[in-house]
């Protein structure tokens, strides 16, 4: 609410001054024993039939409209007395006040039905294990339960402090809330030392948290680890580059020109592969051994490499997989190739490896004449496999001038070796000894299956994130899966299915069994609207299509400023003297994190007493987006107090990002001496014009969106 609608609420008030309206007693004095009760509605459900009873008495039933604000329902005429007034609603919500009426008065009594909620409970609160190194996966768990059956909304983990959460991931099979399902979430790489933590969860309506806990504590050491300073020296142009630590690209750099501290590494003792490849394709590598508590450098000068293609040469070379027996796996790689030379006729030999990770299991040799710029010297050797795998190849070529390497090898499986190839004479060839390649090309693994194969095994989808799982509509949010197939078979495609679209995905890995153990696929997607978002995976081996089930993410919030208040309760009743307590919850609706200065103000009062007095628990609040807390107003009343006198309060939030934003919400306390808590027709309608009543489900609502 802005600094108008509280201009707007004073100019309210004088009209109902002027009006006469804020008179504690509405009826005059007469000769009967009756009174009049109005009955006043505020609904936040779809309109609908609702059932009245005073007491166990059936008075009417009456359609019940949805209204921001309360609304006459009906006026009783009923003897002076105490009655209990019920409401029950078509959709099981209710509500039950109490009112009194007086004789030859008008009393009020507002209905606010409601659904009724048990707020769910958290149990089981562990992390395991208790302590380790930042190397450590921690696996943080916690037992939720709901006495309705409600599936949470969210179950967080909260490290260290409030600010710092993390979403928990359901690890049960179980659908029944009400017995109990478990929650968990591993982290690793967390920082050494002490560390504490909690729980938090809701239904959508209420919230549950356990206590804060120590653990796990985390402990490096300093026994086995040292220090690595990597330095380039860039003879070339300022240019983007690739640091590889051991078999994984580490990081991308800008790498300017001369010398540069790259980059310092805390490593355990031991010897790491170093490699620098800059944009232009010069590179350098460097093996280092990293001393245990010692700081060691490395130098890498990114230079080309020599490069001396000889003759004869590679015009093209192309691997065909081929289906010969028509079970829909692949079984025949075709490897087409064409050479060339600068003569006009040169006899050469070529020469196709196959392997299975660093062990060669097969090879075919072919002794061929070529013809310089003929263009048709196109030949293909073809291989098969004797059980199913995933299989590299390469293919070298050279001079006929030396001798054919020796007679190690298989021979491969009796390939037709091109056009009147023989498959090969048993020769490793090579690339060493004398006989020496002039090129040479590289593919890497592909899955084959023996001719003549079974069933095809659909693949798997597993591991699926987002990350990170929230943000605003200008976060790119990458989406990643992890694809296997257990015949080795890659994939006619991988999609992410988001909301009602689909994105093709792309490989990302390599994954260190290939397809049959695994390979990380991802996209990146950005420009969603704010809300709440779901999404899954699928694929397809080109045979059989699988997908994921749907998951919730991410949840994108407005990347502007907003901020909502809620009181609870409404109104509360206590005796001259006391003070009265009341829970306000901030949400940060906005974007991005925000401070709210916090200030409260009275409203109006029918009382004549000095010494009521409101404050405040906190100044100014500071939350992340779509995070919340609540603090506590307190009211004191003195003791020198009337009965019935009613104080109504308002506490605003003030963003502090933007100046413009603002909320506010209103309650009010009423001093008695027997405990009523139904305000006069005054302060009711001055709550009711200020937005009070029905704060707290609508409140609700936008914590369950």
């Amino acid at each position: 609410m802005n600094s108008r609608y509280a201009q707007g609420s004073s100019f309210l008030l004088a009209l109902m001054l002027a009006a006469g309206l804020l008179p504690a007693v509405l009826g005059e004095e007469g000769g009967s024993d009756n009174g009049y009760l109005e009955i006043w509605v505020e609904s936040d459900f779809d309109d609908q039939w609702g059932d009245l009873y005073i007491g166990d008495d059936f008075i009417d039933e009456y359609w019940i409209e949805y209204n921001e604000s309360a609304y006459l329902l009906d006026t009783l005429e009923l003897d002076a007395g105490d009655y209990v007034v019920t409401l029950e609603l078509a959709n099981d919500a209710s509500c039950q006040e109490e009112a009194t009426v007086v004789a030859n008065h008008t009393s009020d009594v507002l209905l606010y039905p409601v659904l009724e909620n048990h707020a769910p409970t958290l149990h089981e609160a562990w992390v395991d294990p208790q302590e380790g190194s930042s190397e450590t996966e921690f696996t943080f768990e916690v037992y939720y339960r709901d006495a309705d059956n409600d599936a949470p909304e969210w179950v967080k983990l909260r490290l260290d402090n409030a600010e710092n959460y993390f979403h928990m991931e359901k690890d049960d099979e179980s659908d029944d809330y009400t017995e109990g399902v478990w929650y968990r979430h591993t982290l690793h790489e967390l920082e050494e030392g002490e560390h504490t933590y909690q729980y938090i969860a809701s239904d959508g309506d209420a919230m549950a948290e356990t206590e804060w806990q120590e653990g796990p504590a985390v402990d490096n050491g300093d026994e086995s680890y040292g220090w690595l300073k990597v330095w380039s020296i860039n003879d070339f142009d300022g240019q983007w580059g690739w640091l590889q630590l051991g078999d994984e690209i580490y990081d991308e750099y800008e790498v300017p020109h001369g010398e540069y501290l790259l980059e310092e590494f805390e490593l355990e003792e031991g010897w790491y592969w170093l490699e620098l490849e800059l944009e232009n394709e010069a590179w350098d590598g460097r093996e280092v051994y990293v001393e245990a508590g010692e700081t060691s450098g490395v130098e890498l000068r990114p230079e080309y490499e020599e490069e001396g293609r000889g003759d004869p040469w590679f015009r093209f070379v192309e691997l065909e997989l081929l289906d010969t027996d028509e079970d829909d796996h692949a079984d025949t790689a075709r490897i087409w190739f064409n050479g060339d030379t600068e003569h006009e006729e040169l006899e050469v030999w070529v020469m196709l490896r196959v392997w299975q990770g660093d062990h060669k299991v097969g090879h075919m040799f072919e002794d061929l004449v070529l013809h310089g710029e003929s263009g048709e010297d196109t030949y293909y050797f073809d291989w098969s496999p004797d059980e199913a795998g995933e299989y590299a190849f390469d293919l070298s070529i050279g001079p006929e001038d030396g001798d054919d390497g020796g007679d190690g090898g298989d021979g491969g499986d009796d390939g037709d070796g091109g056009d009147d190839g023989d498959g090969g004479d048993d020769g490793d060839g090579g690339r060493y000894g004398d006989r020496e390649a002039t090129d040479w090309w590289e593919h890497e693994a592909v899955a084959l299956h023996p001719r003549g194969g079974g069933e095809n095994q659909a693949p798997e989808l597993r591991d699926g994130h987002v990350s990170p799982e929230e943000g605003t509509p200008e976060t790119a949010f990458t989406f990643i899966v992890i694809y296997s197939d257990a015949d080795g078979d890659a994939p006619h495609y991988v999609k992410l299915r988001l909301d009602d679209a689909k994105h093709v995905m792309s490989r990302d890995s390599d994954g260190d069994g290939g397809f049959s153990e695994g390979v990380r696929y991802a996209v990146a997607v950005d420009g969603l609207a704010v809300g709440s978002h779901t999404y899954s995976f699928l694929a397809s081996d080109g045979k059989q299509a699988v997908d994921t089930d749907w998951r919730d993410g991410p949840a994108v919030y407005s990347g502007g400023y907003g901020v909502a208040v809620s009181m609870e309760p409404l109104v509360r009743a206590v005796a001259p003297g006391s003070i009265a307590n009341f829970s306000v919850t901030v949400l940060n609706t906005g974007g991005q994190e925000d401070t709210f200065d916090l200030t409260s103000q009275i409203i109006y009062t029918n009382s004549s007493a000095d010494g009521w007095s409101l404050t405040l628990s906190e100044e100014s609040v500071t939350l992340d987006a779509g995070d919340f807390t609540t603090i506590t107003a307190t009211v004191t009343v003195p003791a020198d107090a009337a009965e019935q006198d009613t104080l109504v309060f308002a506490v605003s939030a003030a963003s502090r990002g933007d100046s413009t934003v603002a909320g506010q919400t209103v309650a009010s306390v009423i001093a008695t001496e027997d405990g009523s808590f139904l305000p006069g027709p005054s302060a009711a309608m001055v709550i009711a014009a200020l937005g009070g009543t029905g704060v707290v489900a609508s409140f609700r609502r936008r914590l369950r969106d």
